[in-house]
């Protein structure tokens, strides 16, 4: 990683307002550490969750450098959501949303992730779903059976893998959102966040009864395209919904969706949304 952009990873958050300092010294020493320890090393994170930190994860990095990374977004997120509110997170992997989900109190949480579980993930309790080694489920439109590379260290970018005998695998669950819907009944479905690695199409094809019955009161989606999936639009129209993104003041813009990180709402629930965020 480049010295230029750890720098701008450390002073451009608004989250290290007046700490940039404190935490330039940290990324110096978690940059010596990487190259000379080389171990795994345990932070306390600014939501109170312990993370274990791996040298080869750039997310552990991202936790170094920033107290809060996607600052503007988690802000927003918190500021939307109510206690007893259901988060759901499809396309977790070394796990930092769900460890800053502690920030949401005694929300519930379910989270399907990557093929291998780390330390930093293996020991949290998601729901009443125990994250342990293989128990995946990809959450696309039909079920089945699928096939993901199974990495060795923390992988920000794993996806289903196409058929290449040099790559070693590992066979996971494929299911629609639709048909875990017993987990969460009764509850009110606050956040559902989808980052899948270009597969978020398929999720949202699975996910009809979730957005026309549940009605999530917030969706936020990755969208790497500079423009949203026409029919990630179109799903998200016929249940509804109104698509928006951040400005830079971490103020919803319904003009915009061009950035990497979306948000749809309920159009009933549109005028109700925060006009900002609190930083």
């Amino acid at each position: 990683m480049s010295v230029r952009h750890v720098f701008h990873s450390v002073w451009r958050n608004p989250g290290n307002r007046h700490r940039q300092i404190r935490k330039s010294l940290d990324a110096i020493h978690w940059q010596l550490h990487k190259r000379l320890v080389r171990t795994p090393r345990e932070l306390r994170l600014a939501s109170g969750t312990r993370f274990k930190a791996y040298p080869d994860c750039v997310v552990s990095s991202a936790l170094i450098y920033s107290d809060w990374p996607e600052f503007r977004e988690f802000q927003f997120i918190r500021s939307v959501l109510k206690s007893g509110d259901v988060v759901i997170d499809v396309g977790a992997n070394v796990g930092h949303v769900r460890c800053f989900c502690r920030i949401f109190q005694d929300r519930r949480i379910f989270s399907p992730s990557s093929p291998r579980l780390f330390p930093s993930a293996a020991s949290l309790k998601i729901g009443n779903l125990t994250a342990g080694r293989r128990q995946t489920y990809f959450h696309m439109q039909s079920a089945g059976l699928v096939r993901v590379p199974d990495t060795t260290s923390p992988e920000t970018k794993n996806a289903i893998a196409c058929a290449d005998g040099n790559v070693a695998t590992v066979e996971v669950t494929l299911v629609a959102l639709d048909d875990c819907r017993a987990y969460w009944a009764g509850k009110r479905v606050g956040l559902l966040k989808i980052d899948v690695e270009g597969f978020e199409r398929e999720v949202f094809a699975g996910a009809h009864q979730v957005l026309h019955q549940d009605c999530p009161k917030l969706v936020m989606f990755e969208s790497l395209g500079g423009a949203v999936d026409y029919e990630i639009a179109s799903v998200l129209r016929d249940a509804r919904y109104e698509i928006f993104q951040l400005n830079q003041a971490g103020e919803p813009d319904f003009s915009a969706s061009a950035a990497q990180n979306l948000f749809a709402v309920p159009v009933e629930e549109h005028s109700s949304l925060p006009k900002r965020a609190a930083f």
